[in-house]
C-alpha cells in the first residue's frame, strides 16, 4: 500500500451512487469524492478526511471524527493503480452524517444533513467549494449521458 497516494470513498446502494460536481477544475465534471494523501495520515485517514472535506466544504476535519468513522467497516475496499477507494453502503453514510453533526459544521446546510434527500436537496449551492452540487447516479458500469439531454438541461 505504500504505492497508494490517493484515496476516496464511494456511497451506493447498488441500484444509485453519490456523486459531486466540481465546477472549479479547468473542464467541470461530476465525479466520486476523494484526493492525495497527506504526510502525516494513513490512506484510510485520507479517503475519509478527503470525503469530508469535500461533503461539507471544510478545510480541516478534526482527528476524533476520521477516528470515529474508521470504526465504520466498509462494505469493500478497491485498489487501482496508486488509488484505494472505500465502498460504503446508504445506510453507513447515515452513521457518517450522524456521527459528522455531533463534531463538525457546515455553511453548506442550513440545518446539518441527516438524510440522503437532506445531503442532495438541501445543499446551499457554492460554486467556490471543490464540490459544488451531490447528485444520485445510477449504477451501472458504462454511464453515458445522452449529449441532446446536456443541451437540454443548458436551456433551463
Amino acid at each position: 500500500m505504500d504505492k497508494i497516494t490517493n484515496a476516496g470513498c464511494l456511497f451506493t446502494n447498488y441500484n444509485h451512487v453519490l456523486a459531486g460536481y466540481q465546477p472549479k477544475k479547468k473542464i467541470p465534471f461530476i465525479s466520486g469524492f476523494g484526493g492525495k494523501k497527506l504526510t502525516y495520515e494513513n490512506i484510510i485517514e485520507t479517503a475519509i478526511r478527503e470525503t469530508i472535506e469535500e461533503l461539507f466544504d471544510i478545510n480541516y476535519v478534526p482527528f476524533e471524527l476520521i477516528y470515529r468513522i474508521k470504526k465504520i467497516n466498509p462494505t469493500k475496499i478497491v485498489m487501482q493503480d496508486n488509488y484505494l477507494m472505500l465502498i460504503y453502503s446508504f445506510e453507513q453514510l447515515l452513521d457518517i452524517l450522524r456521527i459528522s453533526k455531533e463534531i463538525i459544521s457546515t455553511n453548506l446546510y442550513l440545518s446539518f444533513p441527516t438524510t440522503i434527500p437532506d445531503l442532495i436537496i438541501n445543499r446551499i449551492i457554492n460554486n467556490k467549494a471543490e464540490i459544488a452540487q451531490l447528485c444520485l447516479l445510477p449504477y451501472t458500469k458504462n454511464i453515458k449521458i445522452d449529449p441532446i439531454f446536456i443541451l437540454d438541461i443548458n436551456l433551463i
